[in-house]
């Protein structure tokens, strides 16, 4: 483990040698329980930590699809939410002592500079623009039918991240495949009074505008999940098991896939 660690001072010195900021980016992050590794690996540099923060409900549909699509989870919304307590206060604290400056932001589109976050971030971290094409997601959330055949195909033990990432273009290119699931007013209201995570949140970054699910979408909605589930099974050639399978294999003798190009 020490020859790991000094391996990666090693890239961190080469990467910033010769540079005025090194910029380290990754979702891991959230879940770094070593601090003291991470001092480690920092310690010769001024740390500065930019963080994203949704508002809760945004944040735990979001978590839930990601649990669907890359871990495997087979469970329905409602069962995850239970289980979901992000401990805001106590992941903020971690980071407050570890770094030497925290930037915490609000991750709403309609807040961010230029509407975008590369540009928000250049512009919270005192960085130039450095030009080029903006990076375009490409780990889309599912949705509607798409989160559905991944539930369904979670439950068969069939997961995979192979699979998983088979999905993303089908998911680029409808945008009811990365709607989130559907809640009406009440329940959003009934969820969000559970957790104190909203509050803590707007002690951070100011007023918090509420996500709105109410127009999300259903995993089996009728009518149209099975003609989605045809085309999302014609789309997946590179899946012998999964189309073998009983649960998808009367899908294989439809159409074309109702997805575009």
């Amino acid at each position: 483990r020490a020859e790991a660690a000094d391996g990666w001072r090693a890239r961190l010195a080469a990467a910033a040698e010769g540079g005025h900021t090194l910029v380290l980016s990754s979702e891991a992050f959230q879940n770094c329980a070593d601090f003291a590794a991470l001092r480690a690996l920092c310690r010769d540099h001024y740390v500065e930590a930019v963080c994203y923060l949704r508002e809760y409900l945004d944040y735990a549909l979001s978590a839930y699809a990601q649990e669907v699509k890359k871990v495997g989870l087979y469970a329905g919304f409602f069962e995850f939410e239970r289980g979901f307590d992000p401990q805001l206060g106590r992941f903020v604290a971690r980071w407050e002592e570890f770094a030497n400056r925290c930037h915490w932001r609000l991750y709403d589109r309609t807040l961010l500079a230029e509407g975008d976050v590369v540009q928000d971030f250049l512009a919270t971290a005192g960085l130039p623009d450095f030009g080029g094409d903006r990076f375009q997601s490409e780990n889309p959330r599912l949705g509607g039918s798409l989160l559905g055949f991944k539930l369904m195909a979670n439950g068969a033990g069939l997961h995979s991240l192979r699979l998983a990432r088979a999905l993303e273009p089908l998911a680029a290119a409808r945008s009811d495949f990365r709607a989130p699931w559907r809640i009406e007013p009440g329940r959003q209201a009934q969820l969000r009074a559970g957790r104190n995570y909203n509050a803590a949140l707007e002690g951070l970054v100011g007023e918090v505008r509420l996500a709105d699910a109410a127009t999300g979408t259903l995993p089996f909605e009728s009518p149209g999940f099975a003609a989605d589930l045809t085309g999302i099974v014609a789309a997946l050639e590179g899946f012998p098991a999964l189309r073998a399978h009983p649960l998808f294999a009367v899908c294989q003798e439809a159409g074309p896939c109702p997805i575009p190009p």
